[in-house]
């Protein structure tokens, strides 16, 4: 049987050091600093889990950002491909040729026709349950609130010259006035009931406020 390094299981230039294994690579890290210690050329770790797999996403030095979340149905698909976490919160790689890979696309095999909405707004987790094709206009409608919006929730502003809470939503680029509310709750349920009667099965999976 061929021996791997314990580290990255390569089997070039494999070295033993006190019963345990090593590449070229680790080893002379080991000669060097006493350790071992990531580089970015290192592959992902995955760890099997019994309902999903977690796939760790490093920085350039090494250090752990997160981890992506799929399917166990899905490992085998990405599991040889280098990942990273980009600055949007996407998990990524790049292809021989240079251009982007996105691992919710590759997992969902989606058309250049068609977004990909993460359900519950968590971009690194690529689990087949928070995954759905979608288009343009059905994406838009699964959205964080922005942080510009001094209520806290999507919607419902502050209208100063009446002294009450407005509440609105936009679809298909028309905006279409829900009303006014003394009350702030009220403002946000007539959005969230709004959202679904409008967006159907896009509309974002929030409570309302207590």
């Amino acid at each position: 049987m061929a021996k791997r390094c314990t580290v990255c299981d390569s089997e070039f230039k494999v070295y033993n050091v006190d019963g345990l294994y090593y590449c070229n690579k680790h080893y002379l890290q080991i000669r060097r600093s006493g350790k071992v210690h990531r580089t970015k050329y290192d592959p992902n770790e995955i760890r099997v889990l019994d309902t999903h797999a977690e796939v760790s996403l490093y920085d350039r030095f090494g250090i752990e950002k997160c981890r992506a979340l799929v399917s166990l149905d899905k490992v085998e698909l990405i599991k040889n491909i280098k990942w990273y976490l980009n600055h949007y919160g996407y998990v990524i790689s790049k292809n021989k040729e240079g251009s982007v890979v996105w691992m919710h696309r590759l997992i969902t095999s989606a058309s250049d026709d068609f977004e990909v909405d993460h359900i519950n707004w968590i971009r690194h987790d690529n689990r087949n349950e928070n995954l759905r094709i979608a288009s343009r206009s059905n994406n838009g409608m699964n959205k964080l609130e922005p942080k510009n919006n001094t209520s806290g929730h999507r919607g419902v502003v502050w209208h100063k010259a009446s002294g009450k809470w407005i509440s609105r939503i936009k679809v298909r680029g028309k905006e279409i006035h829900l009303g006014l509310f003394s009350d702030f709750k009220e403002a946000v349920n007539s959005r969230t009931e709004a959202e679904k009667e409008l967006f159907g099965e896009f509309a974002p999976r929030e409570d309302d406020i207590d």
